[in-house]
């Protein structure tokens, strides 16, 4: 796996999210880092939805209730994510599945039970339609997004050779 950092920085509607791959001898406990795993059998990377959603909640600088975590899945379930099982048929998808309850800190999960994973290409798009639907206020006690104009999400890869990364909008 890959762990991925990233940054979020506000300016009134429009908030920058920068990213970059990190030494896991680099994560810090409480920095905002999801996991990129890579699916060997399919040559893909995968992101948990446990990931996505705290990543979408750094975004937006709360912490989600129950409600809204499922809300959030519910409107994600256009991605077509992947029920990853110990008791899957798929052996393949059983293997990811220990693959990703093995993994340490940070954990890209909650308990050892089924999990969701969406294809990492996804993640852009995921962040965009989700972010859509909350909209921001410009309070002096606070930059939290509650109610008023769209959000504009622009997402920056961090990298030794620029060429490697691009700004999407």
């Amino acid at each position: 796996r890959r762990l991925v950092q990233f940054w979020r920085r506000q300016k009134g509607q429009e908030i920058q999210l920068s990213f970059r791959a990190i030494h896991p001898d680099q994560y810090i406990e409480g920095t905002n880092v999801v996991s990129c795993i890579y699916f060997e059998k399919r040559k893909e990377y995968y992101i948990t939805s446990v990931d996505l959603i705290a990543l979408l909640e750094s975004l937006i600088g709360i912490k989600f209730v129950t409600a809204e975590k499922n809300r959030i899945r519910r409107n994600l379930e256009g991605f077509k994510p992947e029920t990853m099982s110990r008791l899957k048929s798929d052996v393949k998808c059983q293997e990811f599945f220990f693959l990703i309850m093995g993994l340490d800190t940070p954990r890209p999960r909650h308990i050892e039970k089924d999990i969701k994973v969406f294809k990492w290409t996804l993640v852009h798009q995921a962040m965009l339609k989700v972010l859509g639907k909350y909209v921001c206020t410009s309070s002096r006690s606070s930059q939290k997004l509650l109610l008023t104009r769209p959000i504009i999400l622009v997402i920056c890869c961090v990298s030794r050779s620029p060429g490697e990364c691009q700004c999407h909008g």
